[in-house]
Formats: C-alpha cells, sequence, structure tokens
C-alpha cells in the first residue's frame, strides 16, 4: 500500500515525544501499530510504529489508486509532519515508500526525501499523487 514513511535513525524518546505532541494515542488494538492518530473529517487514520532501526508512519486505509490521494490529503500531511518534525530532532533521513505504479515511474519505490540537517523537508520531494493533492495542482490527473 502507498504511502509509508520512514525515518533513520531511532531514537525512542524522541519518537514517542513528537507522536505525543502530534496527538497521537497508544492503540492497544492495534499491536502491530502501537500509536494511532485518527483524522475523522477524512475517515483515515495514521499509524505509527517502530520497526527495523526505523520510525515508520502508514495510513488507513491506505492509497491503492492514483485517485486515493486525494481522500487521503490530510492523513498525508500529518504523516509527513510528523516525518519531518522527528527527522529535525534527531538529524534523520525520511524515506518514502511508494507502490501506486504513477508514483513510483517518476520518483521510484524507494525515495530520499529529507536528509536533516543537509536537504530539508520540501513538499516538491514527496511523490507525485501527494504534491498535487496537498500543493493543489490541478493539471495532475487523479482519476485514473
Amino acid at each position: 500500500m502507498c504511502c509509508q514513511v520512514r525515518v533513520r535513525p531511532v531514537n525512542k524518546a524522541i519518537a514517542a515525544e513528537v507522536l505525543e505532541v502530534g496527538q497521537f494515542s497508544p492503540e492497544p488494538k492495534e499491536p502491530e501499530w502501537p500509536w494511532v492518530r485518527a483524522i475523522p473529517e477524512e475517515g483515515t487514520m495514521v499509524l505509527a510504529r517502530i520497526d527495523s532501526g526505523s520510525l515508520m508512519l502508514t495510513l488507513r486505509p491506505g492509497v491503492h489508486t492514483h485517485a486515493d490521494h486525494a481522500t487521503r490529503r490530510l492523513a498525508a500531511s500529518v504523516m509527513f509532519e510528523i516525518a519531518w518534525r522527528y527527522a529535525e530532532k534527531v538529524n534523520g533521513e525520511v524515506w518514502q515508500v511508494a507502490n501506486i505504479q504513477r508514483c513510483r515511474e517518476e520518483r521510484g519505490e524507494t525515495v530520499m526525501i529529507a536528509r536533516f540537517p543537509l536537504q530539508p523537508f520540501k513538499w516538491d520531494d514527496v511523490c507525485p499523487g501527494f504534491q498535487a493533492v496537498i500543493l493543489g495542482e490541478q493539471s495532475l490527473d487523479l482519476s485514473a
């Protein structure tokens, strides 16, 4: 599923602090994703966990088609901002993992979108689907 963001290195204390400030809550019903932030306006959630040396963030429901980007706009904004804020604190790297064909064709499946402090986060570096809905680019056809 698209889209997943990974941030390295891991500092569990800082990750917990950033997630708490970002209004994430522990979620005992989600053992694989122990932190959850609901976005009721969209009916979506942002899930977070520490796995394989990374803070991982993902969306639920996931993005399965290019058009799904438009219905995950707020959740994606939260996901990217949490990744960005955490990476700033740990001088980390932010990687976006995508499986939607149109996003992979332009940027690749796994793309580094920030490396603090040398390469700050920019919306222009995320996948084309989220660029279009977050930056308001009307020229990108999300219907396919």
